[in-house]
């Protein structure tokens, strides 16, 4: 490399929450330097500011607001601004946009991080979705109750700004729904809340959930979708099992995923950035659940570079340093990319054997795995993470055998 050559800076909003620090500081590969930009009052953040100027450079922007925030990182020199977590976008497209910088436009950064603001903008172009009723968190409980007595049910109740299914459930009726938010309440996590109609899948074919997630990049406004995984059967509590990519779905359930989620980027106003979108699969064709302004998380884009060559986090990097035009993709390997999350029961206590699991392990295509715990109480929470009892992650033939592996796994807890 020309020694005079202009090495872009990239700035990126980062938390652990969004993906793992080293991983990404390895993926620049000396082709752009980094600029974190780290809020230190967020306690969550605990990644050591020594290791990451090892890294790049270092900006604090704890207790500033945006033009504040702006003007220090103006004074870095960035050519570009990211992030990996939905809590950073807004803040992210602020500063992009003060600095004249791709990435998601402000409107389309409070689309993406407000459910209320996205089921708008979807019905603004006439996309089609469940019913839906804003429930503001400055309102008392019995309030909440009067505005939905003519909601249909069931619904899906859940934060307008969230992530991880924190504080989201299924509520077959209105004592359900006021169950749900009087523990909100009570809890101290009274916060704007939007009410949705469920939607009604078409139901389990050949093994796989009837709900997707899309991958998408989005460079100068054109959307690319690089991946449309597979679910495997959703765990109670709203809580996700597994992947597989390809979607095992047909040619025309692909094409119409796909078009769907195009026609969402397009409708929040996306320009730049990358894009995870759930999907619910209905007798009456897509419905969106959600679009998320970032790359999914998880073994979401190992997948993908597994399946096309395409590496998401590397890729989001490119479009914000303006180096993308088009993408790529691989020719299929002619294998099925999978990774699957023991889920523990809610109701009850579980103890799983390590032989059990060592077996599970020896199959063939297991390639990694993790194991979080051996025990479970019970009603451990919220979320797929901190329920999770171990992780697999692998490579089958077709889709038939790596839900055999799925199978294997549950059948540690049933």
């Amino acid at each position: 490399m020309d020694a005079t050559a202009h090495i872009p800076r990239l700035g990126v909003i980062f938390d652990r929450h969004g993906v793992q620090f080293l991983k990404l500081a390895q993926i620049g590969s000396g082709r752009w330097r980094y600029v974190w930009i780290i809020d230190s009052a967020t306690p969550a953040d605990s990644t050591d500011r020594r290791l990451m100027r090892r890294f790049g450079d270092v900006i604090d922007i704890a207790g500033l607001d945006d033009d504040a925030a702006t003007e220090l990182v103006d004074a870095a020199h960035i050519d570009g601004i990211t992030c990996f977590s939905d809590r950073n976008i807004v803040r992210a497209a602020a500063i992009a946009s003060r600095l004249s910088l791709r990435y998601h436009p402000p409107i389309a950064a409070a689309r993406l991080s407000n459910k209320l603001a996205q089921r708008r903008a979807l019905d603004e172009v006439g996309l089609p979705g469940p019913a839906y009723l804003p429930l503001p968190g400055d309102a008392d409980v019995d309030a909440l109750i009067e505005m939905a007595t003519n909601c249909p049910f069931p619904a899906v109740c859940k934060p307008q700004e969230g992530a991880a299914s924190f504080d989201a459930a299924v509520v077959d009726n209105l004592e359900d729904l006021r169950i749900h938010l009087t523990n909100i309440w009570r809890g101290g996590r009274a916060r704007n809340m939007i009410l949705e109609e469920f939607i009604r899948g078409r139901g389990t074919v050949n093994g796989l959930a009837d709900f997707v997630s899309v991958e998408c990049a989005v460079f100068d406004g054109t959307v690319r979708v690089l991946g449309i995984h597979g679910k495997s059967p959703m765990a109670p509590g709203l809580r996700e099992t597994g992947d597989v990519l390809p979607s095992g779905l047909s040619q025309e359930d692909d094409q119409a995923i796909a078009a769907y989620a195009v026609a969402a980027a397009t409708a929040i106003g996306v320009t730049d950035g990358c894009l995870h979108t759930e999907i619910k699969l209905t007798l009456g064709g897509p419905r969106l659940i959600e679009v998320n302004g970032r790359v999914g998380g998880g073994s979401l884009p190992d997948m993908v570079f597994a399946q096309t060559g395409v590496a998401m986090r590397t890729l989001a990097c490119e479009i914000a340093l303006g180096l993308v035009d088009d993408v790529d993709l691989a020719p299929s390997p002619g294998y099925v990319s999978y990774f699957f999350r023991l889920q523990a029961p809610l109701d009850r206590a579980v103890s799983i054997d390590p032989t059990e699991v060592e077996q599970l392990l020896s199959q063939p295509g297991v390639e990694s795995s993790e194991v979080l715990r051996l025990e479970s109480a019970g009603a451990i929470g919220v979320g797929t993470i901190d329920s999770s009892l171990l992780t697999l992650r692998g490579r089958a033939a077709n889709h038939s055998a790596a839900l055999k592996v799925f199978r294997q796994m549950q059948s540690l807890i049933d």
